[in-house]
């Protein structure tokens, strides 16, 4: 079939109607025909000089791959085709798709070019991903050889398709892949490497192109810590960042590191999809249910506090008593005593009956403490009175008060100790607490007395 590419020249059952290509390739050039009908196409020639090389065998293998898939939603169509099996100047191989704007200018004319950016390259990931799945991959990903066809974006130019069963064509040194778009592995050596991660990396340069409106992509990396390598950087969206991160994990230089095509049209997807924010429903209808419980609550937390309140009275008692027995133990002995307030240190004979109950309401403790130095140096006695109050949470009390003599390394001699137990607030407390009060009372003599032996004898208290 021998072909003159020029205006009005027939090729097949097409015609070329402009004086000069749609645009032109490192390998071919593509003219606008026409059919009688009107159908218009774009016929791809390859160069001369290349019809004798590999160049033509991928011509072929473009051609033959366009037939296994069929039409397909997302691909450029293949309208129709020549494959001589002696291609020359004279008799020219030629393919002819379905004439489509190239996605860049149709974006160009768009408002909202983000959102329009993310929707093309979206729906040109998902149809890489159903290619991928079938093992085959495009290799030659790029702004140029995206298109705009009946409101959808798709993929042309499968010049470099890898698939099932193809024989390989490429040299050890060669570079397979457009230039700028090209991953790193597929410089040299690119069929010693999977070609889907070189896909994935290609499309997300071009995302970057496409949405940053700049000419061509950085080199290597997009990461997002270079604010030049940010598609944020020249877009004003807040959701722009969301996409910095995914265009830097599908330009890593190791392609095990890049998601897979799967995942990046998942993650665009994503993007796309607008939050979701549910109104809250119609709550009236509870107001009845939690009217009484508020009621039951707030009379609940009335009692507690009730009994709280009693239980620091009980404390202040007990304080009132420890500083009255204070003063009484200074005139005696004539050694001087503090009381202090919950500083545990009877906790150490007296402690609280529920441990750590996390039930437990109130819990405190309070002492008086009379020191008296003994004639052995750094050796000195502690006569203690105190109290140790714990009160769970349904008001039971139990209150434990003692007498102690201890010394520095000594076995304690606990003189007396008194419990009682009794609902905080009630009539009974009142009986219990003055008995118990009154049952130390009476142990204060003895008390004393053993004070002094032990100040006087210190050895009386055994080693601990």
């Amino acid at each position: 079939m021998k072909v003159v590419i020029r205006k009005g020249a027939s090729v097949g059952s097409w015609k070329i109607v402009d004086d000069k290509p749609l645009g032109e390739g490192g390998n071919s050039v593509v003219w606008r025909a026409t059919s009688e009908d009107g159908r218009e196409v774009a016929i791809k020639f390859l160069f001369e000089r290349l019809l004798t090389t590999s160049r033509y065998r991928r011509f072929v293998d473009e051609v033959m791959f366009h037939k296994a898939i069929g039409a397909r939603k997302g691909i450029l169509p293949l309208v129709d085709s020549y494959l001589p099996d002696t291609p020359s100047k004279a008799d020219r191989p030629w393919l002819a798709t379905q004439l489509a704007t190239p996605l860049a200018r149709a974006l160009a004319e768009m408002r909202d070019n983000l959102r329009h950016t993310v929707e093309s390259i979206q729906a040109i990931a998902a149809t890489l991903k159903q290619i991928h799945d079938e093992g085959a991959a495009h290799r030659d990903i790029k702004p140029d050889n995206l298109f705009y066809l009946e409101g959808c974006a798709a993929i042309g130019d499968f010049g470099l398709v890898d698939y099932p069963g193809k024989q390989s064509l490429t040299s050890g040194s060669e570079r397979l892949g457009p230039l700028f778009y090209v991953a790193p592995e597929m410089m040299a050596n690119a069929d010693d490497f999977d070609p889907k991660p070189a896909d994935v990396y290609s499309l997300a340069k071009t995302l970057w192109v496409l949405a940053t409106g700049q000419n061509y992509p950085l080199q290597g990396e997009l990461r997002t810590d270079i604010p030049q390598a940010r598609v944020s950087t020249y877009v004003r969206d807040e959701r722009a960042t969301i996409l910095d991160l995914l265009l830097e994990q599908a330009t890593r230089h190791n392609p095990a590191d890049r998601p897979t095509m799967s995942a990046f049209a998942a993650e665009l997807s994503a993007w796309l999809s607008p939050i979701r924010t549910d109104a809250l429903p119609d709550l009236s209808h509870l107001v009845a249910r939690f009217r009484p419980l508020v009621n039951q609550s707030e009379a609940a937390r009335a009692v507690h506090d009730t009994k709280y309140k009693r239980c620091e009275q009980l404390i202040s008692i007990l304080h009132d008593f420890l500083n009255e027995l204070s003063g009484r133990v200074n005139e005696i002995t004539g050694f001087r005593s503090q009381v202090h307030g919950n500083t545990n240190a009877m906790l150490r004979y007296l402690p609280y009956r529920s441990g750590h109950s996390s039930g437990a309401m109130y819990k405190q403790n309070c002492s008086l403490e009379c020191l008296a130095n003994t004639t052995i140096p750094g050796v000195h006695v502690v006569f203690s009175c105190g109290f140790v109050l714990d009160v769970e949470s349904d008001g039971s009390a139990v209150l434990t008060g003692g007498l102690v003599i201890s010394m520095n390394q000594r076995k304690p001699n606990i003189v007396r100790t008194a419990t009682c137990a009794f609902p905080v607030g009630s009539a009974q407390e009142e009986h219990e607490l003055s008995n118990l009060l009154n049952d130390l009372r009476n142990s204060l003599p003895d008390a004393l007395s053993a004070f002094a032996d032990v100040i006087a004898t210190p050895e009386k208290l055994e080693l601990v």
